[in-house]
């Protein structure tokens, strides 16, 4: 039995139809779900509207640029950078430090060539592929003080 996918909503002998919308919102509404999952600095922005009015000029800036610097309260890195990936207590000698770990979660390439056989049937295949990764690479620590604001930044380099 053949089955094939169709877009229109004239019957074709042999297929399975689908209408045209139906098969549209399949394809939108996963977009939508990633897209809206996704956060901006200007939708942190106006999350936080009231507060970062009142920042000085240059800490404007640099949150609107997505960077941050020493002495950054959590508020500024989390507008800044967005919600850390995974958060960390480091216990030292001289205290108690709350560190922010991101992760670099930028999309992955791989390219593949397989082949395989079984009795007399055999099989050759190339693939190129492209996602993000689900053990992403820390790119950036950042370490906050007893009185909340950014004592030290850790990034990778290379």
């Amino acid at each position: 039995m053949r089955f094939a996918l169709v877009l229109t909503r004239r019957l074709v002998s042999g297929a399975i139809q689908i209408p045209a919308m139906k098969t549209l919102s399949y394809l939108i509404l996963p977009l939508a779900l990633i897209v809206a999952g996704c956060s901006t600095v200007e939708s942190r922005v106006s999350g936080h509207q009231a507060d970062f009015n009142t920042w000085p000029p240059a800490v404007q800036q640099q949150v609107r640029n997505g960077q941050i610097n020493i002495g950054f309260t959590r508020e500024q890195v989390q507008v800044a950078l967005g919600s850390p990936d995974h958060t960390f207590v480091r216990t030292a000698a001289t205290g108690s430090f709350e560190v922010w770990s991101y992760a670099d979660r930028g999309p992955r390439f791989s390219f593949g060539i397989g082949m395989a056989s079984f009795g007399r049937h055999s099989a050759t295949g190339v693939g190129i592929g492209t996602g993000t990764s689900p053990y992403p690479d820390e790119r950036l620590r950042v370490v906050f003080d007893a009185y909340g604001r950014v004592s030290s930044i850790e990034e990778v380099r290379g």
